[in-house]
């Protein structure tokens, strides 16, 4: 069995009044252009006040399109497939975003794939 590689090594964001939407660095995003699939297991520990959301691109530049989201802490494995030719396929690149609903919000998360 496969196991899993760090996408996102654990990490908390909070979002405070000046700063409502976190969006991972490009230099994190997961390149998923030679793999036919991607399994990607999401880990979150703690949110509040806010929505994680799991986006794909077929171009680092976008327009990003979300995969899945959540509002609640939870342990999920999600099988992608590069190919998938649903309403929103995964593509190349693969990235978290957080999105506060107020300047309390906070998120503790890790993203692992294989």
């Amino acid at each position: 069995m496969e196991s899993f590689k760090p996408f996102q090594p654990l990490i908390t964001v909070r979002a405070s009044a000046d700063e409502m939407e976190v969006i991972q660095s490009p230099s994190g995003y997961l390149d998923a252009g030679d793999a036919t699939k991607v399994t990607v297991h999401v880990e979150i520990f703690c949110l509040a006040n806010g929505t994680l959301y799991l986006e794909t691109t077929p171009s680092e530049e976008g327009p990003w399109q979300e995969v899945q989201s959540w509002t609640a802490a939870g342990d999920v494995t999600i099988d992608l497939l590069t190919y998938y030719s649903a309403e929103h396929p995964l593509a190349r690149f693969v990235r978290w975003r957080f999105e506060a609903s107020d300047a309390g919000a906070v998120a503790c998360f890790q993203l692992r794939y294989h």
